[in-house]
């Protein structure tokens, strides 16, 4: 074998060791584990965001759309798939989910 071959191999094998025992993969995996998938099936249309925030959990991002006498809220949740909630907010009424999941 050539000896660049070598030394390209051992830092393969090294870097390979270090991502492996890095503790950010290793809490990660503890992430997962601690924190099982929402449960977005059971989110029903016109649901206050203090009862979803209940059901699966505070959002990962919010954003917020000024309209006329409202505004509408997104909450994205990072999952394998993300997914997305909208919240109408008209003034003066409590704040409902749009749309079932």
């Amino acid at each position: 074998m050539i000896r660049s071959h070598r030394i390209l191999l051992l830092l393969l094998v090294l870097f390979v060791s270090l991502v492996a025992l890095h503790p950010g993969v290793a809490e990660f995996a503890d992430k997962d584990r601690d924190n099982p998938k929402p449960a977005f099936d059971k989110l029903k249309r016109g649901m206050t965001p203090e009862q979803v925030r209940q059901l699966v959990g505070a959002p990962k991002h919010i954003a917020r759309q000024m309209l006329y006498h409202r505004y509408r809220e997104q909450w994205v949740y990072d999952v394998a798939n993300p997914v997305r909630f909208t919240f109408d907010c008209p003034r003066g009424q409590k704040p409902q989910l749009l749309s079932d999941p």
